[in-house]
């Protein structure tokens, strides 16, 4: 039965989840799709909660419209936006005045904040805060959105013709991501990646969240998921470096100059070992490999030469995210093999909006699976970043509600039964 021709009833619990970090305030937010089964009638109008007007009043809130989705199985409408945590004043008074949890007598959030926060947003909203763990809203947000919204998943697939992979038959979709200057020689195209409705086709997962640091979790249901793994080089790594090596220093200044780089010039590669003849042969190794970060200086004729002399920081940011990338996707393989895992889903703030980090995961992975012959499959989201705020939000429904729901955001319930336990 799908869930479109049933209307969720929320009548006293919030409409929205929080993800408060210690740099970000994640705000999700559900716009019914008619008052029907709304919190009691008190919620602002759908016309009154658009991004322009839910935005305005908090300084340098940033609205992702984008983003919004319909999710027919909570019989409404999903927004997206993030603020500065130092706003989080203005935001929380934002929600009390669209009415986004009347009659609530609990609210949830996740984050570091919700602990920090706690007795403002307590004193604001006029209900009680329960922290959700971070682990289990993430997972759980990640859960219900692959499962309720068709093109939310996607990967990078390799084709040998850029011209057939423009008109791409079978898929029309396909978009060509140039891969030069990278090591890549052949492009990629990026599709939708949707599940069949069996679980075997979704789960074990491994899941591979690249913020500041790295954590990798086995992942075999909604409520059965384990830390197997880490690495402290992370998003932090990235940026800390190109503070220290080059002249950017905000995460998004550094990854704009690395779109322009050339990590040739820095790295190097197995054809500067090897060279790029018969001198290669039985390696078994393409000459456009890097055999070292950053190494190409140590080769210089002149030991005394100034080593920035042909690099610039275009140049040293694009090695510096081909590095994070190209490590954390190695050690994700290597515990997909381990754990019996076949697909990878990979999720953190370092990952949003960097595209070269994203083909360089899965071009990465593809190498592996060439050499060991265990194939692995690295799949993104489209709603990256905003899975802790969801899983927070979903705390307020039945534990059972994401488990039931089917591929297609059907489910064999009728109703959306928000859970008793959540707000007692």
């Amino acid at each position: 039965m799908h869930r479109s021709g049933s209307a969720a009833n929320f009548e006293g619990k919030p409409l929205f989840g929080l993800d408060i970090g210690g740099s970000l305030l994640k705000v999700i937010y559900l716009v019914p799709d008619s008052d029907s089964g709304s919190n009691g009638g008190g919620l602002a109008k759908p016309s009154e909660l658009s991004p322009a007007a839910f935005s305005k009043g908090v300084p340098r809130c940033v609205e992702e419209p984008s983003l919004t989705v319909q999710v027919p199985a909570l019989g409404g409408t999903f927004h997206f936006s993030y603020c500065s945590t130092s706003e989080i004043g203005p935001a929380v008074q934002l929600l009390r005045r669209h009415r986004l949890c009347v009659g609530a007598e609990s609210i949830h959030a996740t984050g570091g904040g919700a602990h920090k926060y706690r007795k403002l947003l307590e004193a604001e909203l006029g209900a009680t805060l329960l922290p959700c763990n971070e682990l289990h809203a993430v997972v759980l947000g990640i859960c219900l959105m692959a499962k309720a919204v068709p093109d939310e998943c996607y990967t990078f697939e390799r084709v040998a013709d850029p011209a057939a992979a423009a008109v791409g038959e079978e898929r029309p979709q396909a978009i060509i991501i140039p891969s030069d200057q990278l090591g890549i020689v052949q492009p990629m195209r990026k599709i939708h990646r949707p599940f069949a409705n069996r679980s075997d086709d979704f789960f074990p997962f491994l899941l591979c969240n690249v913020g500041t640091g790295v954590s990798i979790l086995h992942v075999q249901s909604e409520t059965d998921y384990t830390r197997v793994s880490g690495t402290a080089l992370g998003g932090g790594t990235f940026l800390g470096l190109a503070r220290l090596l080059t002249q950017a220093r905000r995460f998004e200044e550094a990854l704009e100059v690395a779109a322009r780089g050339d990590a040739r010039r820095v790295n190097m590669l197995v054809s500067d070992i090897y060279g790029s003849g018969d001198e290669r042969s039985g390696l078994k190794l393409p000459g456009d490999l890097t055999a070292s970060f950053f190494a190409k200086n140590i080769a210089a004729d002149d030991p005394e030469a100034d080593p920035r002399a042909h690099v610039t920081d275009d140049d040293i940011c694009k090695s510096l995210v081909v590095m994070i990338a190209q490590n954390v996707a190695q050690i994700a393989h290597l515990n997909a093999r381990i754990h019996g895992a076949r697909r990878v889903f990979f999720t953190g703030n370092f990952l949003r909006r960097n595209d070269l980090a994203l083909r360089t995961l899965v071009y990465t992975m593809h190498r592996w699976k060439q050499l060991d012959d265990y194939p692995t499959e690295a799949v993104f989201f489209r709603h990256e970043g905003y899975f802790g705020a969801i899983g927070a939000f979903l705390q307020t429904l039945d534990s059972q509600f994401v488990q039931d729901l089917s591929f297609d955001g059907s489910s064999t319930t009728s109703s959306c039964t928000p859970s008793r336990a959540a707000s007692d």
